[in-house]
């Protein structure tokens, strides 16, 4: 199901600097991979989640985390690469 991301707990990590906090991974192909960080509070634990769907991320690259353990072998092994 898809859930919208307004009723949640849930927003963008920020830096000190009050931009969305990121993450880049230098890819052997010579391209990078930035994931988003967001920030779901379950409980008392926060939960820190990755989201590859970002405008810096080519069109093949932005659905890397848009399903676990899922796709094929290579979708797998850049979640792993990205965790």
């Amino acid at each position: 199901p898809v859930l919208d991301p307004d009723g949640l707990p849930m927003s963008v990590l920020r830096a000190p600097d009050g931009t969305a906090a990121q993450v880049v991974l230098a890819l052997p192909d010579g391209k990078a991979l930035t994931a988003r960080i967001w920030l779901l509070a379950v409980g008392r634990v926060p939960l820190l989640l990755l989201d590859t769907d970002v405008p810096e991320n080519p069109e093949e690259l932005r659905s890397v985390t848009d399903r676990l353990y899922g796709g094929g072998g290579e979708h797998r092994l850049l979640q792993e690469l990205l965790l």
